[in-house]
């Protein structure tokens, strides 16, 4: 179940920009510094809450994507673009399109988009976006 959640925002961050890299964690703890972070995405998949409805289970997964980037020139330029990026993503990933392509997944909101700088350095940043996705499945034993 899980995999599923995993694989549909995989697909939509590699059509969105094919260069950002899975950072290989799964918990929100940063790598020390921004070695091996410029332009990797995390996926963090959070506590869900679920509900029986009719003969199924319905559960709601918030899923955090987090884009790390890093500029020595032209921040403000590489800050738009980046920006830009997490737009598509959120966007995407919310898009009636792409959630009907996969029969687990009922629905995607998002929360919105935190842009922060990292060690209070405007060089390294970091694009966090929120979101709630609706599943809804049968389970069997």
């Amino acid at each position: 179940m899980i995999e599923l959640i995993r694989d549909y925002f995989t697909g939509i961050i590699y059509s969105s920009n094919p260069d950002l890299k899975f950072d290989g964690y799964v918990f929100e703890t940063e790598k020390t510094g921004m070695s091996g972070l410029e332009n990797t995405y995390k996926l963090t998949i959070g506590a869900m809450t679920t509900e029986k409805i009719d003969t199924g289970l319905s559960s709601v997964v918030p899923v955090l994507v987090t884009i790390y980037a890093h500029s020595t020139i032209d921040f403000v330029k590489f800050f738009d673009q980046t920006y830009n990026d997490a737009i598509c993503i959120q966007a995407s990933a919310c898009n009636v399109e792409n959630i009907l392509q996969d029969s687990y997944i009922k629905g995607v909101t998002s929360s919105g988009i935190t842009p922060s700088a990292i060690d209070g350095d405007d060089n390294f940043m970091k694009f966090d976006i929120n979101f709630s996705v609706s599943v809804y499945y049968i389970h069997t034993t």
